[in-house]
């Protein structure tokens, strides 16, 4: 017998029968469809002009499968970073049961289930891990589906679970890749006038401005021997939506206008972030001499600041000037004077002390 959804074999097919005996005929089928099946078998006798006819009733039950759960969720995902889920197959049946399953990668089947954010991007790539199998009567399986998405992407598949004689079973597959993305504000940060070899700081803010979770490195890029930099914190994880304040301090090594890029590597973006520090003028440290009759402020620590050098002359400049003082006192020169201030006591009367404070 030959139909679909049905074999059928005899043992034996053909043979005699003795007079008044009887002839036991096996009879062998499988059904690969579910279903009702009622057939007419005919047996053909030598010597009878009519066909014998041994009817054939059935109701074909498949095996039963379950899947749980039935929507596979992957969350979050980082683009380029593949993710893994899991759904198991249940065989609730008492006959044993094979499966196969298609990925969302199969286009012929399943057509375009990616919806793509970005131009250009490539879908995700799924594997799924067993591809086919069977199960025995009560029996559970796990299925691991992995994906991979190559750039931002909004992702929506379906794997199908296939049964012989029974509708393919649906897993629907969900996600949402992002890649990672952080700012640094402000880009770049004036120090204004800043003083040679003395430490002057800035702060920034660092934002992760994505939903992943990102490791990040700070580098200053420029020459050791013009400028000092330090960072704090110079490395560490955000953490999804995150600010982070950073502290630059810089030690400026020459007198001359200082621009320092300070570069920040954000794991899993293709680009460093970047901020400029700049300053347009570099002093070196400089004295003022000047005379008081008032002893210097407490307040400042004995000693009284001058906000502007009146003279503007350098700390170098006013050390080469002791040197070369000293140098013409040894050898009997005149000390110039154009440095020291006038001490003017005005008229004292003869015995009494006068008072006056150089402030330098």
């Amino acid at each position: 017998a030959r139909r679909p959804g049905l074999r059928m074999w005899f043992t034996p097919r053909m043979g005699a029968v003795p007079p008044h005996g009887r002839a036991a005929v096996t009879v062998s089928f499988c059904f690969v469809e579910v279903g009702a099946v009622r057939l007419e078998i005919p047996v053909a006798v030598h010597g009878m002009s009519q066909t014998l006819v041994l009817p054939m009733e059935a109701e074909v039950h498949g095996a039963v499968l379950r899947v749980e759960p039935e929507v596979v969720d992957f969350g979050i995902m980082v683009a380029g970073q593949p993710s893994e889920r899991r759904f198991t197959l249940h065989n609730t049946s008492s006959v044993p049961l094979p499966f196969s399953i298609l990925s969302p990668n199969d286009e012929d089947l399943m057509g375009s289930q990616t919806r793509l954010l970005r131009e250009n991007s490539t879908r995700p790539e799924y594997v799924i891990e067993p591809t086919s199998g069977k199960l025995a009567p009560g029996q559970s399986g796990v299925v691991t589906v992995r994906c991979t998405p190559q750039r931002a992407c909004e992702t929506r598949g379906v794997v199908r679970v296939v049964v012989p004689g029974a509708e393919p079973l649906r897993v629907d597959v969900r996600g949402e890749a992002q890649t990672r993305n952080a700012c640094v504000h402000p880009a770049s940060t004036d120090l204004g006038k800043i003083h040679l070899e003395v430490p002057c700081t800035a702060t920034v803010t660092l934002a992760n401005l994505s939903v992943v979770e990102s490791a990040f490195q700070w580098a200053c890029v420029e020459d050791p021997a013009v400028v000092s930099a330090e960072v704090s914190p110079k490395r560490g994880v955000l953490q999804p939506g995150q600010s982070v304040p950073v502290t630059f301090t810089l030690i400026a090594h020459k007198q001359e206008p200082l621009r320092v890029l300070m570069s920040c590597i954000v794991e899993g973006m293709d680009h460093p972030l970047g901020c400029v520090l700049s300053a347009a003028e570099v002093r070196a440290a400089a004295i003022s001499l000047a005379v008081s009759p008032a002893a210097p402020s407490p307040a400042s620590g004995g000693v009284t600041l001058l906000e502007e050098p009146d003279d503007g002359r350098s700390m170098g400049d006013y050390c080469a000037f002791l040197v070369d003082s000293l140098v013409g006192s040894a050898v009997g020169e005149p000390i110039p004077t154009p440095w020291l201030p006038v001490l003017d006591f005005g008229t004292l009367p003869l015995g009494t002390v006068g008072t006056l404070h150089i402030i330098a």
